[in-house]
């Protein structure tokens, strides 16, 4: 025997004399035993639960894929959206590159500010920015101020209201500026770059 199995040995012997001779260790050893196990069986059950959910959320979403796969309404369903959004692009304003498209909104805009007689207007047009909820589309922000009179503004917004490219105003403000009241109309217009 080498010497190196003789210190084991005469190691596990103090260990066997210990064991017997302290009870005290004996319950502490069992109860670490009674721990780890305990642990153990918590970890089996922790996996089991999660592979479990796994199956049952892997079973409703093949579920789902094969109902929606049984569904013979897809293509109408396309065909109708691609109407939609054929009707949509119609009513956007078209321009080959974002300068035209703002010099276009301020065209167009500056026109019928001055068809409707608006007193003292100032139009201003933001630069051309680009959505990222939106891409492949340009939104034109613009500003006028004038002088307020009812029937002039009114004509403006129904010129607005009536065209059949969409305009959205997002704000109409009146308030009192010196001797008479003056009006601010924050509005865009989408644009579709041409092809």
């Amino acid at each position: 025997m080498s010497e190196q199995a003789k210190q084991l040995s005469i190691q596990w012997a103090g260990v066997k004399i210990q064991w017997q001779s302290n009870q005290r260790l004996r319950w502490l050893s069992y109860l670490v035993l009674l721990i780890l196990l305990s642990s153990l069986a918590l970890e089996v059950r922790d996996y089991k639960l999660v592979q479990q959910e796994a199956l049952i959320n892997g079973q409703h979403r093949l579920l789902q894929v094969q109902r929606t796969a049984g569904q013979k309404e897809w293509l109408p369903w396309a065909e109708q959206a691609r109407q939609q959004l054929e009707a949509f692009n119609q009513q956007l304003w078209q321009a080959e590159t974002k300068g035209i498209a703002q010099a276009t909104l301020q065209a167009w805009l500056n026109q019928h500010v001055l068809q409707n007689n608006i007193d003292d207007a100032r139009l201003e047009v933001e630069k051309v920015q680009e959505n990222s909820l939106y891409p492949g589309y340009w939104q034109v922000a613009a500003k006028i101020n004038g002088l307020f009179e009812v029937q002039k503004l009114e004509a403006l917004l129904k010129t607005l209201d009536d065209e059949r490219r969409n305009i959205i105003v997002q704000q109409l403000d009146v308030k009192k500026w010196g001797r008479s009241p003056r009006f601010t109309l924050i509005l865009y217009a989408w644009f579709q770059p041409k092809e």
